[in-house]
């Protein structure tokens, strides 16, 4: 996400990540841009997964200006690699 001389990287879980990062832009005018997607047939393998990302990567945890719901689930975007090799490894 970018915006308000910010720049860092959400990591969350959605049945519709295009519509949810619309809701994003539209509710904390950030723009909004799809880094990486996963499917899991399980949802409680995509539960984990988040959980399991958000606390490996806890010390780079941001907090944005804006809010908006999931503004918890952010990180400096120098993380964006290795989630998506960690993410990658799962599938």
């Amino acid at each position: 996400l970018i915006g308000n001389n910010e720049d860092f990287v959400k990591i969350g879980i959605s049945k519709e990540p295009v519509i949810r990062s619309k809701g994003i832009e539209y509710g904390s005018g950030y723009q909004v841009s799809l880094l990486h997607t996963e499917f899991y047939e399980d949802a409680g393998v995509a539960w984990d997964m988040e959980k399991l990302l958000h606390k490996e990567f806890s010390d780079l945890s941001y907090l944005p200006i804006n809010k908006f719901a999931g503004a918890t689930e952010c990180f400096n975007p120098s993380i964006q690699d290795e989630v998506i090799k960690l993410l990658k490894c799962v599938t």
